[in-house]
């Protein structure tokens, strides 16, 4: 019952919330699969905001965002249509304070590559104010123009939260 209520995405929130005050990053690294649909979207977010931010991917270097993804990004008010996919490297994720993932996929594949980052690792899905039933923000590559938008309204409102976490006293 605990995790269908939300009490769970609660306590989660409120803890990492907890923790980006208590780090204060400075540098954020976003993490997905292929860094084209959420990872870019979510670092063009933290720009937008005036975060220092990177993001990165597993799979697929060279490749810009799907036109959906650049699509729902513009009806968001963002433009990150230049953006072109890279790969993650040791020197990424050295020079980030916080590491930033989508879903349990970017979890294990950062644990697999790099132990020592998960300390400094964290959900963005944790920090909807929303409770949507999943903690992982599901990748929307391949799927419809609804499902993007959707897709990136949840990022926003985990961005939102993340810019709110940092300015705060």
């Amino acid at each position: 019952m605990l995790f269908r209520s939300g009490a769970l995405h609660e306590t989660r929130r409120t803890r990492a919330i907890g923790r980006i005050r208590e780090r204060r990053p400075s540098k954020i690294l976003f993490v997905c699969l292929g860094n084209i649909c959420r990872s870019p979207f979510a670092e063009a977010l933290a720009d937008d905001r005036g975060l220092s931010a990177d993001s990165v991917g597993f799979i697929g270097p060279g490749r810009n965002p799907p036109h959906e993804a650049i699509d729902a990004a513009s009806r968001l008010g963002i433009d990150h249509g230049d953006h072109v996919s890279r790969e993650i490297l040791p020197e990424d994720v050295e020079a980030a304070d916080l590491i930033v993932v989508f879903d349990r996929f970017n979890v294990q594949r950062v644990r697999s590559a790099f132990p020592s980052a998960l300390s400094k690792t964290m959900w963005l899905g944790d920090l909807d104010p929303e409770w949507t039933g999943k903690r992982a923000i599901i990748d929307p590559w391949g799927r419809g123009s609804d499902f993007f938008d959707r897709t990136f309204e949840r990022i926003e409102r985990c961005m939102d939260e993340l810019s709110s976490a940092l300015s705060a006293d």
